[in-house]
């Protein structure tokens, strides 16, 4: 029998004695070291590329559209006094539109650099760069947390940071100073969320209790940002955690500020208003208002909502993948009328279903597609359900932060076809390059158009004709510029698109009234009063036009004059004139009375303390008289200097 000869001790001994640097004879990751990183100059380009694409910005000035409101006229950001701090954390108080850190900004703008557009506009786009710089950074953390070893991933996060940042939706929340709580709730939900991918990679619950405090500054921002705490679920579900009871427990501090904002925000009450300053926007203001040519926009349930939701998905994912005819304000779309109820009710809520049943098939392939969906949905669930006016029903700056998840999503498709089409990744390359560059001149142009008032109304008109609060505010800015005859023309236009709004009717006739058209600016103020019996200005108006008619109607002058103060006890202006039409009917104590108010507010105006010295005169209070008629002279008034000569020695 022949004996075996047995080999494994003779190979034993010599795979102990082989050297070990032969089991890594490629060095791959030496070689991979030794590769320089690329992402120092890719940050490069992304700051390059948005100052240069952004930088129409800084040429704009204000807009007559909020920044007047928020901004340039607002006394609350006049001054970092403790009365104005104080005004600033408090107005608007349990209330959604509750944003005290954004007020704080301005108020430093101002008290730096005054009201000096550049600044505003400057600390915006500073704001979208952090934010660009930030979502690069978060990306590369989150793709190392999902272990992608694949090639291109680095060039993954640059193509959808750089494609986010310079997507033309963006125009609205970085042009647009009143925006700024879009830039700023945003810089917080970014700088949240890295702390929660850091906590991911370290297990410290210091990321997590920081993560929840800069979602609490966040949440004085803008109160989109409430759906943050479901965000963190999303990455969650992205990274394939296992859902355990430490996965809940570990957000409990995000979800107790959740709670607390929910406090802060009204939702367990009836949400509180604003007092005494006006906090409240043009366009948010205009929001709430009923249409009347589109009754399904204003129906409480289910079926109107699901029609006006699933519209306004569709709409801006279009918009996202496919920016067509940016505009400031949108029509509302004609097929939402009663005719087309049947149709509506069916296809758009049916198109959302069929993309929610796609993105839940395309979980057996990739988590990507689900949670590019979700973010989007998390990210802009808050504003789906608001009422649906022209001015509020589809403004870009809503999807300042729901646009990354639909970026995600397509970009993500096409890394995948790069990884799969070797060959192809070039032509793939190029493709997103011409995206990209399609993209940031759109951006530029639309820069452009927020260069002013003017140029941005005279875009929105150019685009949407049909739509009369753009012919409405062009004749505002004409109006102000004293063009009186053209801002007539744009308010017939106004009113030729939509003739049961009172403030069109308001304006025209203040525009009559300063050609000298006083009996159509009477006509035109009480249309107004007709369509909006609450309008105190219009009464106000239409006092000042009765008191110089022909005929000198001064009951009817002091009888509107009393009704507009009625319905707005601070209207102080009212009290003024008012006052003035008393004083010429002979009732000085009224007068007095009338003018003793309006000087607690307006303890400057040397005419208030005249006339009050002329009807304390009548009533043989001379001393008082001449003490008013004095401080008038003080003022600066002449006519009161006299009486004091004449009057008073």
């Amino acid at each position: 029998m022949t004996a075996r000869c047995d080999i494994h001790p003779i190979f034993n001994f010599l795979k102990s004695h082989m050297p070990k640097k032969i089991k890594k004879v490629k060095k791959p990751h030496t070689a991979i070291k030794t590769r320089k990183d690329p992402s120092i100059l890719l940050l490069f380009l992304i700051v390059i590329l948005i100052l240069i694409v952004f930088s129409p910005v800084l040429k704009n000035d204000f807009i007559s559209l909020d920044d007047d409101v928020f901004i340039y006229n607002n006394h609350m950001i006049q001054s970092l006094s403790h009365d104005h701090l104080r005004d600033i954390f408090s107005w608007g108080l349990f209330n959604p539109f509750y944003k005290p850190l954004v007020f704080l900004t301005w108020a430093v703008e101002y008290h730096l650099f005054g009201n000096n557009p550049f600044w505003f506009h400057f600390d915006n786009l500073l704001l979208h760069l952090l934010n660009a710089l930030l979502l690069f950074y978060l990306l590369r953390r989150l793709m190392k947390e999902m272990k992608k070893e694949e090639p291109y991933h680095l060039w993954l996060a640059f193509f959808i940071t750089l494609l986010w940042a310079l997507h033309p939706l963006k125009v609205e929340s970085v042009a647009w100073a009143t925006e700024r709580k879009d830039v700023l709730y945003s810089f917080f939900f970014f700088s949240s969320l890295l702390c929660y991918i850091k906590y991911l990679e370290k297990g410290k619950s210091l990321f997590i209790y920081t993560g929840a405090l800069l979602f609490g500054l966040g949440l004085l921002c803008k109160s989109m940002i409430l759906t943050l705490p479901f965000i963190l679920f999303v990455t969650d579900y992205l990274l394939k955690r296992k859902v355990t009871l430490r996965l809940i427990s570990e957000k409990i501090p995000y979800l107790i500020i959740f709670l607390v904002a929910l406090i802060i925000y009204g939702f367990f009450g009836k949400f509180g208003h604003f007092e005494g300053h006006n906090t409240v926007g043009v366009i948010q203001s205009m929001a709430g208002e009923a249409r009347k040519d589109y009754p399904f926009l204003n129906i409480d349930g289910f079926v109107s909502k699901s029609i006006l939701i699933s519209y306004r998905l569709l709409y801006w994912f279009r918009q996202i993948l496919y920016p067509h005819k940016l505009s400031l304000i949108y029509p509302v779309p004609a097929f939402l009328t009663r005719s087309a109820y049947f149709f509506t009710v069916f296809l758009y809520p049916m198109v959302i279903m069929l993309l929610c049943i796609a993105a839940f098939f395309s979980v057996r392939y990739t988590r990507v597609v689900m949670a590019g969906f979700l973010f989007a949905l998390l990210t802009i669930v808050t504003v789906l359900g608001m009422p649906g006016h022209e001015t509020s029903m589809l403004n870009d700056r809503y999807t300042y932060l729901a646009s990354l998840g639909i970026i995600a999503v397509f970009l993500t498709g096409i890394y995948a076809l790069a990884v799969r089409f070797r060959r192809a990744k070039y032509g793939l390359f190029l493709v997103l390059v011409v995206v990209v560059v399609l993209s940031a001149g759109a951006t530029y142009r639309q820069c452009g158009v927020w260069k002013n008032s003017y140029v941005l109304w005279s875009d929105v008109a150019s685009k949407h004709p049909q739509m009369a609060y753009a012919h409405f505010y062009l004749g505002n800015i004409r109006f102000r510029a004293k063009q009186y005859n053209e801002a007539i023309r744009d308010y017939n236009l106004a009113i030729e698109r939509d003739s049961s709004r009172a403030e069109f009717y308001r304006n025209r006739g203040s525009a009559k009234d300063n050609l000298g058209d006083l009996q159509g600016a009477f006509g035109d103020f009480s249309r107004a009063i007709e369509f909006y019996p609450s309008y105190a200005a219009a009464y106000f108006d239409r006092g000042g036009t009765r008191f110089k008619l022909k005929e000198r109607d001064y009951r009817g002058a002091i009888a509107d004059f009393t009704e507009a103060i009625r319905i707005e006890p601070s209207y102080v202006e009212a009290y003024y004139r008012r006052a003035i039409v008393r004083r010429i009917t002979g009732e000085h104590a009224e007068a007095i009375e009338d003018l003793n108010h309006y000087i607690q507010f307006n303890p400057n105006n040397d005419r208030a303390y005249l006339y009050r010295g002329l009807s304390e005169w009548e009533l043989q209070r001379r001393s008082e008289a001449c003490s008013d008629w004095q401080r008038a002279s003080q003022l600066g008034n002449t006519q009161a200097r006299s009486l004091v000569n004449q009057r008073c020695k």
